[in-house]
């Protein structure tokens, strides 16, 4: 944009949101269906965010199944593994999990130094030679298994490292409290023990992941379902809020965990500092890649059979062209492209490709007063700058990768999705580094100061200087009356501020350079925010 006006965008997932809940709206107007015939199809809860906020705004009844949490959350998962963990100590899963748990939160490089304590023994008889407070707090927990009723012995449990009173939210604690209750129960009516008790937390959640929602068939609402949620079920039309690409498991991490095959890690050359990969962690990728294209398109199936006369495939416009092959699905090639490459090479007049134009959207331009006139744009080829791709400087640490840039993109996302720092990390799928990480950004003072003014979330800028057309997208701006604050998001790895601030300077002050010619005449600070280091790091002008 130029001069005096600033557009700010809607998100992807809310324009597909708006157009859904527009489509609804005249399909129910016009009689073709009542609001009962009418289910949407997610992969995951996070964009049922954006469907409430567009349903709540056109005034459309609905119905979301939120029932996936209790058997799935951290806390369940947590205290499962510590339980098997006493059950069966010298198994390495277990003990990882439970390692890396909010229990010990160890690192990846706590447990590496684990491992190459001596390369032949496990993780278990490595443990007291490199970390014996640790091994001596396990050690304690066995011996009050032994002495303690199961009951008493969980409650006991959820005190080791104040793990229930200070490394527990709210909600976390409630589902340790339905857990204690659940296994009195348990323990009541089989007059069993926590053997029998664990097989059933994990049948349960097993159960509580594939069953088909419970749910009235004559209110008449809409429908918002998981895919995995709606097994089962079946109605007249069914919207699939469908995605290109998901992002893949995190196989870049320094330990790779498999429930068949066991663990992974790199080779390292101490001398000089790097990971080496090897064939096992070759194997081991390209296993957690099969695996979950595998899961991808079996839940492909699921959706593509919930309806009885109509699907609607709500997704992007992109290109949809490339031959559908292994390696495009390893890739993380999902759903729309699987759909989109079948129809191209074997068309069917059951099926029409449109692009229809989302009308109607609430207004989400901001005019901004400006003293000076639009500049001339001349009329010939611009060299283009790309503002995201202007980087100055190598890689900051060696071991950074692309999987960095993915996690920086997830976290963004997930900022630009939650409304004024009311983030629960329930509602995301993350792991607990990522749910820690955002905790503390939303945590932050600053943070906390910059959401009591306007926010702008991927603000584009574009703008003409020394022949150059340049342009790109501010991740967040903070607008008072007399300030505005550029907030630019970093996943690097670092050990100090200055070194982002080196890196991405030039970058930043082509971004001031753009926001001057829209705020006039007010105070301008740009900031740096580290995931690395939970910190914002001010740049100077």
């Amino acid at each position: 944009m130029f001069g005096e006006r600033i557009e700010i965008k809607q998100s992807k997932d809310e324009k597909l949101s708006s157009f859904i809940a527009q489509d609804i709206l005249k399909k129910v107007k016009s009689n073709q269906y009542r609001y009962k015939d009418i289910c949407i199809l997610t992969k995951s809860h996070k964009r049922k965010i954006s469907l409430k906020k567009f349903f709540d705004l056109y005034h459309i009844p609905y119905y979301f199944d939120d029932r996936e949490g209790f058997y799935n959350s951290d806390v369940v998962s947590d205290l499962s593994h510590f339980i098997d963990y006493i059950l069966h100590p010298r198994d390495d899963s277990h003990l990882l999990w439970v390692l890396m748990s909010k229990f010990f939160l160890m690192s990846e490089n706590d447990l590496a130094r684990i491992r190459l304590h001596d390369n032949k023994k496990s993780l278990y008889e490595n443990l007291p030679n490199v970390f014996s407070e640790v091994y001596q707090t396990l050690e304690y927990v066995k011996q009050l298994y032994h002495e303690l009723s199961p009951l008493d012995f969980v409650i006991q449990l959820t005190k080791i490292n104040d793990y229930y009173e200070l490394r527990c939210n709210v909600q976390q604690k409630t589902n340790i409290d339905l857990f204690i209750s659940l296994l009195e129960d348990y323990v009541q009516q089989t007059n069993s023990g926590l053997s029998g008790f664990i097989d059933m937390i994990e049948n349960s959640k097993k159960l509580e992941t594939s069953s088909a929602a419970a749910q009235s068939e004559e209110a008449d609402v809409v429908r918002v379902l998981t895919i995995h949620a709606s097994k089962g079920l079946q109605f007249p039309l069914v919207y699939l809020f469908s995605q290109d690409r998901i992002v893949l498991p995190d196989i870049s991490k320094k330990v790779l965990i498999d429930s068949d095959w066991g663990i992974s890690i790199y080779d390292i050359d101490h001398e000089h500092k790097l990971y080496q990969s090897n064939l096992l962690r070759f194997a081991f990728k390209q296993k957690i890649k099969l695996e979950e294209a595998s899961e991808n398109l079996r839940l492909l199936y699921v959706a593509l059979t919930r309806p009885q006369n109509e699907l609607i495939v709500v997704d992007y416009d992109g290109n949809y062209e490339e031959e559908l092959t292994l390696q495009r699905l390893l890739s993380g090639k999902v759903f729309t492209s699987v759909i989109l490459s079948v129809l191209n090479q074997y068309p069917t007049s059951t099926c029409d490709i449109l692009y229809p134009l989302v009308q109607d959207l609430p207004a989400l331009e901001k005019t901004i007063p400006s003293k000076k006139s639009l500049p001339i744009i001349k009329q010939h080829t611009y060299e283009t700058i790309d503002l995201r791709e202007d980087i100055q400087g190598l890689n900051l640490s060696l071991f950074d990768s692309s999987s960095q840039k993915e996690r920086g993109r997830l976290l963004h996302r997930i900022i630009e999705t939650v409304d004024k720092g009311s983030f629960v990390s329930e509602d995301f799928e993350i792991d607990f580094n990522d749910s820690e990480a955002l905790h503390s950004y939303f945590n932050h003072p600053f943070t906390k100061e910059l959401y009591k003014h306007q926010l702008h979330h991927e603000a584009a800028i574009a703008y003409e200087s020394n022949e150059s057309l340049i342009y790109g997208y501010v991740d967040m701006i903070s607008e008072s009356v007399d300030k505005v604050v550029i907030v630019d998001f970093k996943s690097d790895r670092i050990s100090d501020g200055q070194q982002l601030i080196n890196r991405y300077r030039n970058q930043l002050l082509k971004y001031v350079d753009g926001i001057k010619m829209v705020y006039n005449d007010v105070l301008i600070e740009v900031y740096l925010y580290s995931f690395s280091l939970n910190e914002y790091i001010k740049v100077s002008l």
